[in-house]
């Protein structure tokens, strides 16, 4: 939750948010993305998730999306925790970011 908040509010922004198994908290006053600086979000979350359902996250996801943020979007049949998929599409991600992939 940290990682979505606080990310898009930092002066510059991030550039890059990998935010697992979680939602927006405070929807109401998300800020839409900065056209020229939104940084690029890679988000993941389990299908079997008991601490944070699914449909939560999952209306996360549209807002992010109906606010202009690039977002990458996975669930994972998995609970509330990290799993192997997970880190190889982490991997991915940020290699294809950065340069290396």
């Amino acid at each position: 939750m940290i990682a979505l908040e606080c990310g898009v509010r930092q002066h510059p922004a991030l550039a890059r948010i990998i935010a697992l198994s979680t939602y927006v908290a405070l929807a109401e006053t998300f800020p839409p993305a900065d056209p020229v600086a939104a940084p690029a979000i890679l988000m993941m979350h389990g299908s079997m998730d008991p601490i944070v359902p699914l449909a939560v996250a999952e209306e996360s996801q549209r807002l992010l999306l109906e606010l202009g943020y690039p977002l990458e979007w996975h669930v994972l049949r998995m609970a509330h925790g990290v799993c192997g998929e997970e880190i190889v599409l982490i991997r991915r991600w940020l290699g294809q970011r950065l340069g290396y992939a």
